[in-house]
């Protein structure tokens, strides 16, 4: 039955594709056939590649770095100085030429575009990616890293390639260890039903996230932690090892304000919403209800926001490729929000085998071949922009320098996806305690995955 499920959307949305941008062969740039394979349980699996066709382009967009979009504050100079080097990254959805005075080259030169590398190059790496991402699904850990426990809450620090939940295959998990050890059940309500291991769940890490997990030990203590959670009591802080060299001569920190959806051409991933993909994803809905994926249907585009500070730039010691460490602060808590963020910036995480080059979603978030351009500051001179002037102010506009695809191969190349852990880490988490009113709770753990990079 599930074969024959997998099977139906398989169809449907290769009719969609070629419904909606009848090209040759019936396949458009801009989506992607599903493979039977692409269709399992699992959600990190593989898809085929994109078939190269100009005749049905989306129209432009481009990302921009531009001011930093904070609430209207009393700021002093001092405070305002700090803001210099604050932008806000988000998409322009049509061209601005007379502030953007860039071509369309800068694009495909930053970025990397996978257009030179053969077809059956992107296969293979693919299907290789898959079979290492199956040898390591439903592993385990030894032994739980148990950071705080109390009669009401568990801190664990959960290492990377292993699930939170058990998933629809119900794989191995760090729930079932967290669950046989310290599950505990409401003893004041005589009608209240056993415990079960879903109930102590307050939120997820992806499986290739390590970090701090927090669990309730009772029903009750949970949905505490639930509140917690959707009122945005709870403070989650990330550190991410992104590819390249952030440029932080004009941008330190700020925010990441692009809004995501489900990716209908690679389900179950996410990716940036566009005018061209919400307008193609109303016509693959339509087709969708018809063959009952209604839960697909109810998947809208959400606003989705990520705060970034730049720690650190550094370099390999061996192979000299560089890296930046940022520190990401989700304000929304999207699916896959911090990793389609920076993909989408130019900059995918170290280790990402599903957003980065040879990935099972669409590559730069679902943004490939656009501008990003970076605002220079007033007063700030950059032999290689192109100067405008908005009243009294200088406005420069530079491309911003991304990993290039020679970049990311060598990474890797040197640090394969699925075999080295990816750099994505929950270093903190700060709420207020669920029974003791007042107390505050923090915990940090620094990432583990450093000493890979030291290695390479």
């Amino acid at each position: 039955m599930l074969a024959r499920q997998r099977w139906l959307l398989r169809k449907t949305i290769d009719r969609v594709t070629t419904s909606l941008c009848p090209t040759v062969g019936g396949v458009c740039t801009n989506h992607r056939r599903l493979s039977t394979a692409s269709m399992s349980d699992d959600s990190d699996n593989n898809n085929n590649t994109i078939s190269n066709n100009s005749q049905c382009a989306p129209p432009r967009v481009s990302l921009v770095w531009g001011q930093y979009r904070a609430a209207a504050r009393d700021d002093g100079r001092q405070q305002a100085k700090d803001l210099i080097h604050h932008r806000t990254i988000h998409l322009v959805e049509k061209p601005v030429e007379d502030d953007l005075p860039l071509s369309s080259s800068s694009a495909s030169e930053n970025e990397g575009d996978t257009g030179d590398i053969p077809d059956v190059v992107l296969q293979f790496e693919k299907k290789k990616r898959q079979a290492q991402h199956n040898k390591k699904v439903g592993l385990m850990p030894e032994q739980l890293d148990v950071i705080y426990h109390d009669d009401d809450i568990v801190v664990i620090n959960k290492p990377p390639g292993v699930l939170t939940v058990p998933g629809l295959n119900q794989r191995g998990c760090v729930l079932d260890m967290v669950y046989e050890q310290f599950a505990k059940h409401d003893h004041d309500d005589d009608d209240e039903e056993p415990l079960i291991k879903e109930q102590m769940v307050a939120h997820r890490l992806d499986m290739d996230t390590s970090g701090l997990l927090i669990f309730g030990r009772t029903k009750s203590i949970t949905k505490v932690l639930h509140k917690l959670f959707r009122d945005r009591q709870v403070q989650k802080e990330y550190i991410a090892a992104v590819m390249g060299h952030w440029p932080v001569d004009h941008c330190r920190a700020g925010r990441i304000d692009l809004t995501l959806q489900r990716d209908y051409a690679n389900p179950p991933f996410m990716r940036v919403s566009t005018p061209q993909y919400r307008k193609d994803a109303e016509g693959a809905l339509v087709h969708l209800r018809r063959a009952g994926w209604i839960r697909l249907m109810q998947k809208k585009p959400q606003l989705s926001q990520t705060d970034f500070e730049v720690l650190s730039l550094g370099t390999t010691p061996v192979h000299k490729l560089p890296y930046t460490l940022l520190r990401l602060s989700p304000v929304t808590g999207r699916m896959h929000q911090l990793r389609v963020h920076c993909a989408a910036a130019g900059f995918p995480i170290v280790g990402d085998s599903a957003y980065s080059l040879y990935g099972d979603a669409a590559r730069s978030g679902g943004i490939l071949n656009v501008d990003r351009l970076l605002l220079v500051d007033n007063g700030e001179q950059d032999p290689k922009t192109t100067e405008t002037t908005a009243g009294s102010q200088k406005q420069n506009w530079v491309p911003v320098s991304c990993p290039s695809l020679e970049l990311q191969q060598e990474w890797n190349k040197h640090y394969p996806p699925n075999v080295k852990p990816m750099c994505l880490h929950a270093f903190k988490l700060e709420f207020s305690h669920p029974t003791r009113q007042g107390e505050k709770m923090n915990f940090e753990v620094e990432p583990s995955y450093r000493s890979f990079l030291d290695e390479i």
